[in-house]
């Protein structure tokens, strides 16, 4: 089964486009966009994106209409509309106008009211917008015309979701699902055999991504430095050289506190993970001493991190977020400095306008950004847990940048981690979140408070709560490599007049190992040319000796 997306020409724009190959991406059917009918087949699922104005003649080759509030190109105006949306024990905020039972005479609710069903016909209606919605948080619309300042640069309190106080749920992913569990309904009512791929390889709940920001290598500032320092040599002179060396260790401890990136190593090393690092390439940061990467402590820094497979990305400095030329120049410096190619960034400070942010990275030759965060709040800014594509709003056109979503960090936690109970609920309750929508959890320590507490405490709460999931950990590269592969796997149901249809699926370059979920009366046969392993009814891990597989299906036994 193919889903097909039927996009009508007049209503066929780059927006509809992006925002349906990234639902389509998440939701991992096969798919299709098509114009025309005549592209329809009877084994497959077709979607078609209709206005209010038609809908008194829907489609019969269509089995699901999601209702087309024609505010696409409008965001300012259903930004202006907003409706309570209750879903999955969610209730979220839809932007845009949405259908209701009384405006359709002649409708009845389908299963469990989620969707309407027009008496003596064959289509369903979804009578929300998802396609704004998802199209409205992605593009960050609501802060294309944001004045930035230190504060406001990560303020959430005009954001929709705070208003609402959503910023910890994923309303995308809601909405996304909201989606599949009507597509999977249609399935079943008609008895179809789909196919999908998991969101993880293995299949497993979730992904992690640890990350760190290296901000400080030294405990002591350099005007203190200088100062104690100073009056050191003054005591020296005066004949008395112990003041001296107090000074020198006080700031030799304070320093050794401070750069704990050796034990954060070690660490990962017992448990067989790897981290994304983001390092500053400017040694001065207006009046802040940062560090010299070109100096031996932090060659030998370098190798020991490429060693253990973990990922040197790029920190642009305080004010690289207005003055564009300084992604480019410290990206050069860091890559002279490690011997690495970088791929990603996060803004120092995460100091950034966004969506603007995005075409300077990908200028940059940058292939991801993780700076979409709240400094002073835990919570999903794009409304996703899963990492996503941009797209330029200025110039109206997608972008081959990918956004990973900072949710978590130790500042942004309440009471900046001092509450420790609330603290940690914060950080279950997310984590359930991320899980529950199968998303990427991505979060910073930074690794001067990595033997601190109250930071040791909650990293090591974080640590545990995770460790009771199935996990998926790598870098931020790592994440985007398997992103890219499963974006190139097709997937594909070939039927046969004599026989059961079989799986077709086709992995790109070296990826041999991929996860998915068989929906109808079927299941797969084990192969000789492939290996599968059930995870739990309907998932199966597939891993292939060979690029192109083909898996026979047998019935399901019901005695």
């Amino acid at each position: 089964m193919t889903v097909n997306f039927l996009i009508h020409k007049e209503y066929f724009s780059r927006r509809l486009e992006y925002v349906v190959r990234s639902i389509a991406g998440r939701l991992g059917y096969p798919y299709k966009i098509i114009s025309q009918s005549k592209s329809v087949k009877k084994q497959d699922l077709t979607i078609t994106y209709l206005p209010d104005k038609n809908l008194d003649q829907l489609p019969q080759y269509a089995s699901l209409s999601i209702y087309n509030s024609e505010q696409l190109d409008l965001l300012d105006q259903a930004e202006r509309s907003i409706n309570l949306f209750k879903q999955d024990g969610q209730t979220i905020p839809i932007v845009g106008k949405r259908i209701i039972s009384d405006d359709l005479p002649g409708w009845k609710a389908g299963k469990n009211g989620i969707f309407y069903r027009k008496n003596r016909s064959n289509s369903w209606l979804v009578p929300v917008d998802i396609f704004l919605n998802v199209f409205f948080h992605f593009s960050r619309f609501e802060e294309k015309w944001r004045h930035f300042t230190e504060e406001t640069a990560t303020d959430h309190s005009s954001s929709i979701l705070s208003r609402y106080q959503n910023l910890k749920v994923p309303v995308v992913d809601v909405l996304i699902s909201y989606l599949d569990v009507i597509i999977r309904e249609r399935i079943r009512q008609d008895k179809k055999i789909a196919v999908r791929v998991l969101p993880w390889p293995g299949g497993e709940d979730m992904g992690v991504a640890f990350t760190h920001d290296v901000d400080i290598t030294r405990g002591v500032r350099l005007k203190t430095r200088l100062v104690k320092t100073g009056e050191g040599y003054i005591y020296k002179l005066l004949g008395k050289s112990q003041p001296l060396a107090d000074a020198k260790k006080e700031i030799n401890e304070k320093d050794a506190q401070s750069w704990n990136l050796p034990e954060l190593i070690a660490h990962y090393k017992k448990r067989n993970w790897t981290a994304t690092f983001f390092f500053i390439a400017k040694i001065m940061e207006g009046t802040h001493l940062r560090y010299n990467i070109f100096s031996r402590k932090f060659k030998r820094l370098f190798k020991q991190l490429i060693d253990d497979n973990h990922e040197i990305a790029l920190h642009p400095s305080k004010f690289a977020f207005d003055r564009p030329r300084y992604y480019r120049e410290e990206k050069r410096k860091l890559e002279s400095a490690s011997g690495v190619e970088i791929n990603g960034m996060r803004q120092h400070y995460l100091r950034a306008k966004f969506p603007r942010l995005w075409v300077l990275a990908e200028r940059a030759a940058l292939s991801y950004d993780s700076s979409l965060g709240y400094n002073f709040q835990v919570g999903f800014r794009a409304g996703t847990s899963h990492p996503f594509k941009t797209f330029d709003v200025f110039e109206n056109k997608p972008l081959s940048l990918t956004e990973f979503s900072l949710y978590l960090f130790e500042y942004n936690l309440p009471g900046s981690g001092e509450d420790i109970e609330q603290s940690k609920k914060t950080i279950s309750d997310l984590v359930q979140e991320v899980s529950k929508y199968n998303g990427l959890f991505v979060s910073l320590l930074h690794p001067s408070n990595f033997v601190h507490n109250p930071y040791k405490e909650l990293w090591e709460y974080l640590e545990k709560i995770l460790l009771r999931k199935n996990l998926f950990v790598s870098t931020l590269s790592g994440h985007l490599k398997w992103l890219r592969a499963r974006e190139r796997i097709t997937i594909n149901i070939i039927y046969s007049r004599k026989n059961l249809p079989q799986i077709d699926i086709s992995l790109p370059g070296d990826q041999k190992k991929v996860s998915i979920e068989v929906l109808g009366d079927v299941k797969p046969v084990p192969g000789e040319e492939y290996e599968l392993e059930k995870i739990q009814k309907g998932y199966f891990c597939l891993s292939a000796t060979e690029s192109k597989v083909k898996i026979s299906l047998s019935k399901i036994s019901r005695s």
